[in-house]
């Protein structure tokens, strides 16, 4: 007892001075990039005044990407400010803060950070309508949300500097699935506010605070034309890419959300006579900048709350901007180096705890947006400054027509983004993987709905770890005897890597791979239905692990 008790008090010594050193080495490294962080930054922007003066039309690419990204973020952060329960510019100027920094700090050029998904609906369970703050007053509920977020940049900063962020290789596959999905489903839930109708508050945030929003009636004729707006939305978004010329400069969102709104304030009004809720009728969008200051503590601040959910988003956030770095990565094929995952999480960080000192919501990497803006041209840090610096000047002078806009155009919008962000083949999936890969793309999504995004990840991490475990089990078998000599164990140990030279020389020799490659076929009972799992395309690997398992087994009897 005494002696488990001495290696447990030895277990902890030694995390403590693992820990210690990680901060000790972060601290160092915070330090002197914040030393040299001047210097480079000044060689950076001369480095990059020189390329853009001799190359112009990459600057003209660049700043038009910017462009129609600072117009496409619009739709979008207003549509996911709705989702979170917070009044729009809180996501507008949280999208502008985010891509400025993530665009000047992140690890991969060309990405675009903003007001998310995946943020928003975990946000949506403290201030939403129904949420944990939904009784409170709107101020206030702002003010725990900007302290929400200061966590979740502390926290991502913290996850940086411990190294914690590399780890993210560590997540499944199944999982990145699941959370896409589950990610589609809960953002297509929270649009099913479109179809529902206020009547018993003269406002509609009224009826938010009460939770009392009633389902629109078929038989009403104003149910109708909401469905038809979100159909010409959708249908524009889907169909203008065909459109090429014109959509390397105009966004589909761009074009959906002019359309939808003159039909609305010219057709709609005027002639039909039944208007659809807009976005100043939902919720006013005029606002300036703030001063950064640290938000006034709420005599009954929620921190069990405020606590839980920093770090829930915390790890949210840093997940899906390092999967959208990834993307980037591969669509520009310049692979990302080992501290990439570092430097986003930072990156991440930094931006969430300004953009909440400065009033926002909160944000990550945006797949959907990055993706538009490598297609479009951009491989610079300019397209996302640049779209930041845009996105301030449209919401400083253009709030009052941001307000016209129908909220049913941004409702099909958002369809669009649902549809383009689950994972399709899924279905196909499940027929063809194994019964564990299968069981983990359902888990994290039934988790990612029912609960949250950070616990159906964790879900499904902990799952592919167990069933890995449970596959290398059966590769590893341990015989005893009793020695009687020193002459009996030299030739067991000669014996034993014999058996081992055997295994080793069948598997590298005829099928180029090792043992590891065993986990596409994990799930099976015991090691030889393990093998046959394995993909029929790699017959001489399959052999080779067939003949030196069954050697080994014949020298072991």
């Amino acid at each position: 007892m005494q002696h488990t008790r001495k290696e447990f008090v030895d277990a902890v010594k030694s995390s403590w001075r693992s820990v210690d050193y990680r901060v000790r080495d972060g601290c160092a490294w915070l330090q002197s990039a914040a030393q040299t962080a001047p210097g480079r930054l000044s060689h950076y922007t001369l480095d990059s005044v020189r390329y853009y003066r001799h190359h112009r039309t990459a600057m003209r690419r660049e700043i038009v990407s910017g462009i129609t990204i600072a117009v496409l973020q619009i739709p979008e952060s207003v549509a996911f400010s709705f989702v979170a329960g917070v009044r729009p510019i809180l996501g507008l100027r949280a999208t502008i803060f985010l891509v400025t920094v993530g665009g000047l700090f992140g690890a991969q050029p060309a990405t675009v950070n903003g007001a998310a998904g995946a943020m928003a609906v975990v946000l949506a369970e403290l201030s939403a309508a129904g949420g944990t703050w939904a009784d409170r007053p709107q101020e206030e509920v702002e003010t725990l949300v900007y302290l929400t977020i200061i966590f979740t940049g502390l926290f991502q900063l913290a996850i940086g500097l411990l190294g914690l962020a590399r780890f993210a290789r560590l997540i499944p596959f199944t999982a990145m699935i699941g959370f896409m999905n589950g990610l589609a489903i809960v953002i297509l839930r929270s649009q099913l506010d479109a179809f529902k109708e206020c009547t018993t508050e003269p406002e509609y945030a009224g009826c938010v605070r009460e939770n009392s929003l009633t389902w629109m009636s078929l038989g009403a004729g104003a149910t109708w034309i909401v469905i038809l707006e979100v159909l010409m939305a959708t249908a524009i978004v889907f169909a203008f890419p065909y459109f090429r010329r014109v959509q390397r400069y105009v966004p589909a969102a761009l074009v959906a959300l002019v359309v939808v709104t003159v039909f609305e304030h010219g057709i709609n009004r005027p002639g039909i006579g039944l208007p659809t809720r807009t976005v100043g009728e939902t919720a006013s969008v005029s606002g300036t900048f703030i001063a950064p200051t640290i938000p006034a503590m709420p005599p009954n601040a929620d921190w069990p709350n405020v606590l839980v959910y920093g770090v829930t988003m915390a790890f949210i956030g840093a997940i899906e901007s390092i999967m959208t770095a990834q993307v980037v990565a591969e669509l520009l094929q310049h692979p990302l180096d080992n501290f990439a995952p570092t430097q986003e999480t930072l990156a991440q960080g930094l931006g969430n705890f300004i953009c909440a000192l400065l009033g926002g919501m909160g944000g990550d990497g945006m797949i959907g947006q990055s993706t538009v803006n490598v297609m479009n041209g951009a491989r610079g840090r300019l397209s996302t400054m640049s779209a930041g610096l845009f996105l301030a000047i449209i919401v400083l002078g253009l709030s009052p027509v941001i307000e016209l806009v129908p909220v049913t155009c941004l409702t099909g919008i958002l369809f669009v983004i649902v549809f383009k962000t689950f994972y399709w083949p899924t279905f196909l999936l499940l027929f063809r993987l194994s019964l564990p890969d299968a069981l983990g793309i359902v888990l994290v999504t039934v988790l990612a709905v029912t609960t949250n995004l950070a616990v159906a990840v964790a879900a499904g991490v902990v799952l592919r770890a167990l069933v890995h475990a449970y596959a290398s089990a059966d590769l590893l078998h341990v015989t005893s005897r009793m020695l009687k000599s020193p002459e009996e164990e030299q030739e067991v140990v000669e014996e034993e890597e014999d058996m081992e030279t055997d295994v080793e020389d069948n598997v590298d020799g005829r099928g180029g791979g090792d043992l590891s490659q065993l986990e596409a076929g994990r799930g099976g009972k015991g090691t030889v239905e393990m093998v046959e799992g394995l993909d029929q395309q790699q017959p001489d690997l399959v052999g080779g692990v067939q003949q030196g398992l069954q050697q080994a087994q014949q020298q072991q009897q």
